[in-house]
């Protein structure tokens, strides 16, 4: 299969922008896509959360920088600094694993004088030769945080998961409470939509077992219900 990266720009960019309209229509979040060697925009989701006042053109011009402004000063100099740290590690990092990682980035904006803490979700997308990545998908979504900011990266499939710390400027790991195969793969199910019954036919197991999965699930990540489960799960790369 033709790699991205040896496509004609417009042949790439026509499909990642089709990839992109399908994932915002399925997840109803905010979805962007970002060439990373001109640090523009090529595609922006119509959605309240990526629309805050300047024209779709001006959006598309000024790229990333359009998120950046929007960011209370306090909380600059941190995300510049993460960015930085996420480059120099990213450079360093194995081939296998820049593709399974993802960067949420957890931040306030401003907007209408209001403030709202934001969660970015970004994954890359395609690489050259040489391993750098050539496109960026972006997802954002109001965060599950509600006090500081908090820059985290992850790699699925693996136990490396870190935070940006602003005191020591570098990654520490993460700690997060690990689930069982078998809870993960209720929780991927229910993501999915299917109900108890269904998944437990799936699995192989009683519902009154997927029950008792779910239970545990809460138990050990704290949360209410099963929306909390699956928003928890996907913010900490569990899932």
């Amino acid at each position: 299969m033709e790699s991205t990266t040896d496509m004609p720009g417009k042949e790439r960019n026509g499909i990642y922008i089709e990839m992109a309209k399908a994932i915002a229509n399925l997840s109803y979040q905010g979805v962007y896509l970002v060439d990373i060697a001109t640090d523009r925009f090529i595609y922006i989701s119509d959605h309240p959360l990526l629309r805050y006042g300047p024209s779709e053109k001006d959006m598309y011009h000024v790229g990333m920088n359009y998120f950046f402004n929007l960011v209370p000063n306090s909380e600059k100099d941190i995300i510049a600094n993460a960015s930085n740290a996420i480059i120099r590690s990213f450079r360093e990092m194995p081939m296998e694993f820049k593709h399974q990682l993802s960067i949420h980035l957890n931040f306030h904006i401003i907007s209408g004088g209001q403030q709202l803490m934001v969660c970015h979700k970004l994954q890359m997308l395609d690489f050259d030769a040489d391993g750098n990545p050539g496109m960026v998908l972006g997802m954002v979504s109001p965060s599950v945080h509600s006090d500081e900011m908090r820059i985290m990266a992850g790699i699925r499939g693996t136990d490396y998961l870190y935070t940006y710390t602003s005191q020591e400027r570098g990654w520490v790991p993460l700690v997060v409470t690990h689930l069982s195969a078998e809870e993960l793969t209720m929780l991927r199910l229910s993501m999915q939509g299917y109900s108890m019954d269904e998944i437990g036919a799936m699995m192989f197991k009683s519902v009154d077992t997927i029950k008792f999965y779910r239970r545990q699930v809460f138990l050990k990540l704290n949360v209410k219900n099963i929306t909390e489960a699956i928003a928890y799960a996907i913010h900490y790369c569990l899932i």
